[in-house]
């Protein structure tokens, strides 16, 4: 069986499809290995009666090896968006999600779950199995969530200072569910990147932990003066402060943003042109460094392609791919390094021309496809999805969004597809 292909051995077909019949919107957040070879999958489930009351629920299923559904469990905590869910070392299942508007705003909701009941786990947040954190009055959009070797809890997303201002925000859950205060003082980080003009939007999309305990986020921030979002990435010490040796004197290829260097940088796919990138998913490599995954547009803004950057630990540019798509709308949702020398990546998003065409592919170290993981149509250049056909990749030669601000600060926010079209050109 090649390697893209579905596992015939779950379902039957490689694929269960769950929840009631019709026009309900469900959203798949994470799939996620416990250790006894079993997988909870964890997702949105929208309002629905007898089911969830709410604009939204968490929902998780739990199958065993081969597939079959073992058992469904959904809860309601005043959620407006379910957004991400990592294990930690016992299997326990945490989720992040934003609450619905109140006195402080939209909020931060973790919760953690157990996976043998799929009941929230008592033993976090003082009995209650779930928290909620604010930083201000305005709101917060917690977009992904990490768990580090001692169990705590890192979200990454964005804290909105104003209307017009939202910057990364992160923040730190100690394994009991408390706000662990080693992290920048109150186990809250906001850092800024404020590019230029009055519409500062900076959102981070991931996080990862690397080896040494640092924290990595990856997200975008708005330039006004080019109307376009870049990639922007920061590097934190376990304390919550820059790691001033990332980026020291600013880093290759963050054209035209010099100063945003010792712990932040802006990186561009590509070519250095005006149109825009976005970046969407981090993975620390145990052995050293990280590789991000996103879009950028194409030269002339004409379409959207996936893309692929690896550096080192110090924010130094290691390689790039970028990968042209079906219909001019591809983009890498999700990267994984396979193994602790980085010598394997692998990637998923979609090809193009809609977001039902899925794709998943291997990278080596230098990122070029990995011989005989793809080859499923005729350009046989292991850009492969798994539904449709998809056209060439190619390598990075040099180094690397438009219409109105509201639209450009909502993909920002809250990575709304619809909005994606507003990114691409003026």
């Amino acid at each position: 069986m090649r390697a893209e292909q579905p596992d015939t051995s779950f379902n039957g077909n490689g694929r269960y499809v769950y929840g009631p019949t019709g026009t309900l919107a469900f959203r798949a957040v994470a799939n996620l290995p416990l250790p006894d070879g079993r997988i909870v999958a964890v997702f949105q489930f929208p309002t629905f009666t007898g089911f969830c009351a709410e604009p939204r629920c968490i929902t998780l299923a739990r199958f065993d090896a081969n597939g079959t559904l073992e058992q469904v469990a959904t809860f309601a905590n005043g959620l407006q968006e379910v957004t991400a869910a990592a294990l930690d070392s016992s299997g326990r299942v945490v989720v992040v999600a934003q609450t619905t508007a109140g006195a402080n705003g939209r909020d931060i909701h973790v919760a953690r779950f157990l996976p043998a009941s799929l009941s929230r786990d008592l033993g976090f947040a003082g009995g209650t199995g779930w928290t909620r954190v604010s930083y201000n009055t305005q709101d917060e959009y917690p977009a992904a969530v990490a768990i580090d070797a001692q169990d705590r809890i890192v979200v990454a997303g964005s804290f909105a200072l104003s209307a017009t201002d939202t910057d990364f925000g992160l923040l730190r859950l100690r394994s009991d569910g408390t706000l662990d205060t080693g992290f920048d003082g109150t186990g809250r980080r906001r850092v800024a990147f404020d590019l230029s003009g009055s519409l500062l939007f900076d959102q981070a999309n991931a996080v990862a932990i690397a080896n040494d305990g640092d924290i990595i986020a990856v997200g975008t921030a708005f330039d006004a003066a080019a109307s376009r979002v870049r990639a922007a990435i920061t590097r934190l010490r376990g304390d919550g402060s820059y790691e001033a040796s990332f980026c020291a004197d600013a880093c290759a290829f963050n054209t035209g943003y010099s100063a945003i260097r010792q712990g932040r940088t802006v990186y561009q796919f590509g070519a250095a042109t005006v149109y825009s990138d976005e970046g969407l998913a981090i993975d620390a490599i145990a052995a050293g460094g990280y590789v991000i995954a996103g879009a950028t547009y194409a030269d002339d803004g004409s379409n959207r392609r996936g893309v692929l950057a690896r550096f080192n630990d110090a924010g130094g540019f290691a390689a790039e791919r970028i990968g042209a798509s079906l219909g001019d709308n591809g983009v890498f949702h999700s990267v994984r390094v396979a193994d602790g020398t980085g010598s394997r990546f692998l990637v998923a998003g979609n090809s193009g021309p809609s977001d039902n065409f899925l794709l998943v592919q291997a990278y080596d170290a230098f990122l070029q496809p990995v011989a005989g993981y793809g080859n499923c149509h005729p350009q046989d250049n292991g850009f492969c999805p798994i539904f449709g056909t998809a056209s060439a990749t190619t390598a990075r030669t040099s180094v690397a969004p438009s219409s109105s601000m509201p639209s450009v600060a909502r993909c920002c926010r809250h990575r709304v597809s619809r909005c994606r079209a507003a990114c691409r050109r003026s």
